[in-house]
C-alpha cells in the first residue's frame, strides 16, 4: 500500500510541476505616434512569449518605451493579454 501511495503522489506532483512550466502567452503592443499632423493611426502587434507567466509578463512589459526623434513622439506600450 505504500508503494501506490508513493508513486501515486509522485505522479500527482509532475502533473503538478509540468503544469506551471512555460506556456504560451500574447503579448499586444500599441503604437501611438505624436508631434506632428499627418502622423500614422496607434498601430498594435501581437508577439508570442513562451515562458512562465510572470517571465512573460515581465519581458512584456519590459518592450514599453518612449521614443522621440525628428519631433515625432512614439509611445509604445505592451501588455500580456
Amino acid at each position: 500500500m505504500k508503494k501506490i501511495f508513493t508513486v501515486l503522489s509522485l505522479f500527482v506532483l509532475t502533473v503538478v510541476a509540468l503544469s506551471s512550466c512555460t506556456r504560451e502567452y500574447y503579448c499586444e503592443c500599441t503604437y501611438t505616434y505624436t508631434g506632428q499632423p499627418g502622423l500614422p493611426d496607434p498601430q498594435t502587434s501581437k508577439t508570442v512569449i513562451r515562458n512562465t507567466k510572470q517571465k512573460a509578463d515581465d519581458i512584456c512589459t519590459s518592450r514599453s518605451k518612449n521614443y522621440e526623434s525628428g519631433g515625432v513622439k512614439t509611445q509604445e506600450k505592451c501588455v500580456l493579454l
